[in-house]
Parts: structure tokens; sequence; C-alpha cells
């Protein structure tokens, strides 16, 4: 890829413009998203406060109880994030425990089902073979909720299917595949395929770059890919992405399976 250079007479020339006004733009943005961190971990206390109070008013066999106790699992983990907002960001602030894909995956999709329109749909096949990877499991679930919703937002005007599969692969067979060294035996391989508008080679090869974005300025911030990716690496894992314009596209996440670790 074509970059271009600039002369030292183009640096000097361009300075304030070229590099204070970055710095200074990332700084308000980081004070920005701080605010909103805080403002949305009030709005949190308060749901998760009413939401403890209706599950202690429903008896045990009322079918509503286990909705609040999602409710309120749903606030653990949108704290998990606003304090990650509110922190430095970094892969090292992430704890990462042993984590079964399975159970991530499924909780995703049941997540966004429910607010997808009628004109979207999503299929899963999902190996009941237990997959565990050592992974933070919030920053898990933000990789597989960011792309979910791309693949949505890709669909949104037409309309189309998604369709989100796990397996388990032999690392003799991802060797091909991935440019990464192989560090497991086996590989959990996670693919978010829909039938949306896709992308040109010119876009695949700017997708993961921070702030790069195809969406309107109001529509999305371009962070989403470039913090997936960053992500899957912390995890020793890949993505690979195949797409064609008006074809859709295919997401593969080869994520390094580590065997269960009994007490």
């Amino acid at each position: 890829m074509n970059k271009k250079s600039r002369t030292n007479k183009d640096i000097t020339g361009d300075k304030t413009s070229e590099i204070e006004k970055p710095f200074s733009d990332l700084l308000n943005t980081g004070i920005q998203v701080a605010g909103i961190a805080h403002d949305l971990n009030n709005i949190l206390a308060t749901i998760s406060g009413y939401a403890e109070i209706i599950r202690e008013d429903l008896t045990d066999d009322s079918p509503l109880k286990e909705n609040a106790s999602r409710i309120m699992a749903a606030v653990v983990r949108a704290r998990s994030i606003t304090d990650r907002m509110l922190g430095s960001g970094s892969q090292a602030d992430h704890k990462r425990i042993q984590v079964n894909v399975n159970e991530i995956l499924i909780e995703t999709i049941d997540h966004i089902r429910p607010a997808l329109p009628d004109y979207i749909k999503v299929k899963s096949d999902i190996s009941e073979q237990r997959a565990n990877v050592f992974a933070d499991p919030t920053q898990l679930f933000r990789v597989f909720l960011n792309l979910i919703t791309n693949a949505v937002q890709s669909m949104e005007n037409s309309g189309g299917t998604l369709y989100a599969s796990l397996s388990l692969l032999d690392s003799s067979k991802v060797k091909s595949l991935i440019r990464r060294d192989i560090t497991a035996d086996s590989y959990a391989v996670v693919t978010f395929k829909d039938t949306g508008l896709g992308m040109n080679a010119s876009v695949m090869q700017k997708i993961f770059d921070p702030f790069f974005t195809t969406r309107e300025a109001d529509n999305g911030t371009g962070l989403g890919l470039s913090v997936v990716h960053e992500i899957v690496a912390g995890m020793k894992g890949e993505i690979i992405v195949s797409s064609k314009e008006n074809e859709g596209s295919v997401f593969d996440l080869y994520l390094p399976v580590f065997k269960e670790i009994t007490p």
C-alpha cells in the first residue's frame, strides 16, 4: 500500500494542524468519553436497582424472575465496559481467564436477537464441543457483539441473513490458514457471514485502521474493528476477512483453544 510521504517543509509549515491538533482532539475525546462513562454508570445504577426490586418481589416460579436476573447480569457487563472507558484501556488492564467460547457466543446472539428487525435473520451453528480459550469474557463478548453489529448494519437497508458458527479445527489444518505462529493443538473457529453490502479491496485494506469507517459521521466512530483486531491479537488469535461488493462479508476468527484446567 502506497503511503504519501511529507517533506521537512511540509512538516514545519503544518506543524500545528498536522501534529498538535490530533493530540488535542484525542485529549478532548478522552474527556468526553469519561463524561459519557460516568453518565452511563448513573443510568446503569438506576436500572440495576429497579431490576433487583422487581426480582425480589417475584416468586421463585415466576418466568419473569429469570428476565430480571438477565437484566442485572447485563448491567454488570455494561459496568465493566464503562469502567474500562474510564481507565487506560490497554490490553494489560484486562484479566484473562479460561472462557467457554460457546457460552459467550450464544449469549451475544441471544443479547442482540430481540433488537433485530423482522427483515434481518440470524442462523447459528454452534458446536456442542466445549471450546476453552484464554480471554477476558467481557472483551470476547465485545468482539462478537461488534462483528454482529457491523454485519447487521450492512444489511439494514436491504435485509438479509447473518450466519454465526463455531467449530473446532486441528492446528495442522489451521497452520495453512493463518499467518501467526501456532500456539495450541486446536483452534476455535468463529465465523460471522452476512449477505449485506460487502466491501471492495480498498476498504478491506483499511477496516482495522483506527478511526476508519465507511459510515456517516453520526453513525459510527470507526473504533470498532481496530479494537476487535487488538483484542483477538492479544489472545494470540487471528481474523481472516473475505468480502465482495454486494455479496456480503465473512469474518473468520481463529482462537487458540486450551485444555480445561481442573483444580
